[in-house]
């Protein structure tokens, strides 16, 4: 399950009247909510719509506090990520105000996570991303050049190369149907030239032919 998604435990149980009591958990906060499902008969128009007004207050609060949980996961996962980063690899900061700059946004984040405002977190973790974005920059070149070290071209084309997708394998395709027609195209035109040919021989009279017209006439 991906970080920061909601995980809920729901209970049912049915007591000797036939009523359904629910118990719905959520298990990153710990929140807990009941919920007794009676049947609507009996029921005045004034409490279903009470009943629905209750359901949908607590609907906005239950979404605020999902918020709040999701947050509060994804910024505990982006501030460990960020000081275990800067722990192995304080030499590629840009001197001491960088190392400042990112404590600072660090601790922000720290703050927000307190709070109960969720749009706050997702603010200080953007400000913190801003702050270390170079850091994490050359951190991603050296892990590149690391992994080309000592690897030729032709290396890496043959490992590479079954990415390339299936442009490639239609390009072939195209090609060799192209070649085919012009092949057939070419055929064509050598089976015209020699019915023309033919048809030529047929018009032109032999010498037989001449001398018997000339005794005739």
């Amino acid at each position: 399950m991906p970080a920061g998604m909601a995980r809920l435990e729901l209970r049912f149980a049915v007591d000797a009247d036939g009523l359904l009591a629910v118990t719905a958990t959520e298990l990153n906060t710990g929140k807990e909510t009941n919920v007794d499902v009676k049947p609507s008969y009996g029921l005045t128009d004034t409490e279903i719509e009470r009943m629905l007004i209750d359901a949908y207050e607590h609907g906005e609060s239950d979404v605020a506090r999902r918020n709040l949980a999701e947050q509060r996961i994804e910024a505990e996962r982006i501030l460990f990520a960020t000081e275990q980063a800067v722990q192995v690899d304080a030499a590629l900061l840009e001197g001491p105000e960088q190392q400042v700059a990112i404590d600072a946004a660090i601790a922000a984040v720290r703050a927000a996570v307190a709070g109960e405002d969720h749009r706050a977190i997702a603010t200080r973790i953007e400000q913190l991303d801003h702050a270390a974005k170079a850091f994490a920059g050359r951190r991603m070149d050296r892990a590149i050049r690391l992994a080309l070290k000592g690897r030729s071209a032709g290396e890496l084309a043959r490992e590479t190369d079954h990415a390339r997708g299936i442009e490639p394998h239609l390009g072939a395709e195209r090609a060799a149907e192209a070649a085919a027609q012009d092949e057939r195209a070419a055929e064509a035109a050598a089976q015209d030239e020699r019915a023309v040919a033919s048809d030529t021989r047929a018009e032109v009279p032999t010498k037989e032919e001449r001398g018997a017209a000339s005794r005739e006439s």
